[in-house]
């Protein structure tokens, strides 16, 4: 009896080191939160990201992933695996290598914090965006215009 016991406080020890030891990544996905600035927190699972924060996850296996900054006028400053443009009031992404897929993407806008960016277009090899900024028209009555040229940061994961 005293072997039986002994035996079962063992496994349970076993499963919680187990536990303990897993990874920042849960049923093989990694959890990250997006802050305003770009900046990417991983967390341990879902829902851990503050209300200022955009939520991402991606497969802890097999992960393609591109980011990059865009200035004003469409040329990159930073990151690799991609080309960038502006034109017409669109900046345009082009991955060098295509996901596996449309992937997931988020963009932060780097500057002009009263101004917004949104992706209009995805696709395995192409990531469109453009931006809006705040104007006042018609007897104060907030409108936007677009285009609005303005520097972002963006990450796409597949």
């Amino acid at each position: 009896m005293r072997t039986k016991s002994l035996l079962c406080g063992c496994i349970v020890l076993l499963l919680m080191v187990v536990a303990m030891a897993t990874p920042c990544f849960a049923g093989n996905l990694i959890y990250g939160c997006v802050k305003n600035s770009g900046e990417l927190l991983i967390v341990s699972g879902p829902g851990q990201c503050k209300t200022n924060q955009t939520p991402i996850s991606w497969p802890a296996e097999g992960l393609t992933a591109v980011y990059g900054w865009v200035r004003p006028d469409g040329v990159a400053t930073l990151g690799d695996g991609f080309t960038s443009k502006y034109e017409n009031g669109v900046y345009y992404i082009t991955f060098n290598q295509e996901f596996a897929g449309d992937p997931d993407c988020v963009i932060s806008l780097l500057a002009s914090p009263d101004a917004f960016c949104a992706i209009i277009g995805i696709g395995p090899s192409i990531l469109d965006v453009t931006c809006a900024s705040p104007t006042i028209v018609n007897d104060n009555v907030l409108g936007y215009i677009s285009p609005f040229q303005a520097s972002f940061a963006f990450l796409c994961v597949k």
